[in-house]
């Protein structure tokens, strides 16, 4: 299957990478690395996530504090990334964001 990210979930990748960078360029580039390499796990078993109560499925990121949430569409092979969330953040703020990508994602041409 192959992963799709939502705006918000790339704004939560550049705004973690800034602030890595802020602090050391090499850790920002650990992260982005890192986050590509959970990625392609997702995508090579993309049931590894735990399934949450409302469906989603959100997979942790190594070495990081941050999980990548998710939801299937099995109909268009896709893994739509709905947010990489920071758990320094409170929890579950990310899923306010749910339903504007998810609207996002019905408009979004079908995968090819």
């Amino acid at each position: 299957m192959k992963a799709v990210l939502s705006r918000a979930a790339r704004g939560h990748i550049d705004e973690a990478a800034k602030f890595y960078a802020a602090r050391s360029l090499p850790s920002a580039i650990r992260f982005i690395d890192v986050i590509h390499h959970t990625l392609a796990l997702i995508q090579e078993n993309h049931r590894l996530g735990e399934v949450q109560a409302d469906g989603y499925r959100s997979f942790p990121v190594h070495n990081f504090p941050f999980s990548i949430c998710y939801v299937l569409d099995e109909a268009a092979d896709v893994i739509k990334v709905v947010a990489v969330c920071d758990h320094r953040c409170r929890p579950d703020y990310w899923r306010s964001r749910v339903e504007e990508a998810t609207v996002a994602y019905r408009q979004m041409p079908e995968a090819a």
